[in-house]
């Protein structure tokens, strides 16, 4: 069990090498940190540590709902816990993401993850097992679109 010493520092970075924090964290939110790191010219990453859940759910949508470029990588490599909250908010930027013609990615490496999304039916959104995979493909230009 971890306790509350333990917890992770609630973060976010919304530029390299700029680090704020947002908001004073409450005992649920310090279970999750997010880290948004854009690489140019159009990519973002946005990475996810801990745990993903009704209390913590608000700091990821915002990290997902700030502007975003072309193509976001969503790192889940390193979640211990996806609740609903979580996949509603994976769910909705997925929305987003197809609604303004941009990409989204994610990145799991864990069962954990990779089940959750499975059994809920999000496993049809671009999964990659490693972040340099999820950079480089989303990256590249997106093909056109079918008419």
């Amino acid at each position: 069990m971890i306790t509350s010493s333990e917890r992770l520092r609630l973060q976010v970075l919304p530029h390299p090498g700029e680090q704020r924090t947002v908001g004073p964290p409450t005992t649920a939110e310090q279970t999750l940190q997010v880290r948004r790191n854009f690489h140019p010219p159009d990519l973002v990453v946005i990475r996810a540590v801990g745990e993903i859940d009704e209390m913590s759910v608000k700091v990821l949508n915002h990290a997902l709902w700030q502007d975003l470029p072309a193509a976001t990588a969503l790192d889940l490599s390193q979640v211990t816990f996806l609740g609903a909250a979580g996949l509603r908010a994976i769910a909705c930027a997925a929305g987003r993401t197809r609604a303004e013609r941009r990409r989204l990615g994610l990145v799991v490496t864990t069962h954990l993850v990779a089940r959750v999304l499975r059994v809920c039916g999000m496993d049809d959104l671009p999964t990659f097992t490693t972040l340099s995979d999820a950079v480089r493909e989303l990256s590249r230009p997106a093909a056109p679109a079918r008419r």
